[in-house]
């Protein structure tokens, strides 16, 4: 953050890979950074933390749980946290750094945590689509 902050962006691999340093009040790609500070506050750190909790609460009390469908939840999870955190000691907003693409195929400017929220999703999805099994139906 300190080497990135009032620096020009860092280029990498022909610039396939970009450093910047953005505060993003917002959601993701900014959505939502023009609301006022307590709707902000209120959806992306108190609900996001419900939100985040439910899920802890589920994974704990699942007999369905697998070790995929656990590293899933732990992603969101830890990504989701460190979101909050980082707007908690950031005056509400986290620090994005993160632009990856190939000429004008871009990424939005992103973090580790959105990085690993997204792996969770991906993970939550495989999961989902392997661990359960539907029963043909028996035609008669």
């Amino acid at each position: 953050q300190a080497l990135l902050s009032g620096s020009p962006p860092l280029s990498y691999l022909g610039g396939m890979v970009q450093f910047y340093y953005i505060e993003n009040s917002g959601a993701m790609l900014g959505i939502g950074a023009s609301l006022p500070q307590y709707i902000r506050t209120g959806i992306l750190v108190i609900f996001n933390a419900l939100l985040l909790l439910s899920l802890l609460v589920y994974v704990w009390r699942s007999s369905e749980m697998t070790p995929l469908g656990m590293t899933a939840a732990m992603l969101i999870v830890a990504g989701g946290m460190s979101n909050i955190i980082d707007r908690l000691v950031n005056n509400g907003r986290v620090v994005d750094f993160i632009h990856i693409g190939i000429g004008r195929l871009r990424t939005g400017i992103f973090n580790f945590a959105d990085f690993a929220i997204l792996c969770g999703i991906g993970l939550l999805l495989l999961w989902s689509l392997t661990s359960h099994k539907v029963e043909p139906i028996q035609k008669e």
